[in-house]
């Protein structure tokens, strides 16, 4: 359940606010003259978007690295590379290439 609520009014009733965020799992937007500013979530809900975020070595990876793990597979290499999950879609084809001997 999401409640909006301006921060006005949370400044004057912060405690009461983080008791029903915590006890009630309710999600609170803030406002601030209408425009949703931010949000007071459960700590689960916040670990459990964190827990899908992908960690920032794999947003940083630029294409050298891409392209050195390819190049380690193609050496012979038979497992994909460490952060699978995350591996584009222009990678997956690659690795189908060079399992099919096509490199």
């Amino acid at each position: 359940m999401q409640n909006r609520i301006s921060k006005t009014f949370v400044q004057s009733n912060f405690t009461e606010i983080v008791n029903q965020v915590y006890s009630e799992k309710k999600q609170i937007i803030l406002t601030e003259k209408g425009i949703e500013v931010a949000a007071i979530v459960p700590i689960a809900l916040l670990k459990m978007l964190k827990s899908i975020e992908p960690e920032p070595e794999v947003k940083k990876m630029d294409n050298s690295k891409k392209i050195q793990q390819i190049k380690q597979y193609k050496k012979g290499y038979r497992k994909y590379p460490e952060n699978k999950d995350y591996i584009d879609s222009w990678q997956n084809a690659a690795f189908d290439s060079f399992s099919n001997g096509e490199w």
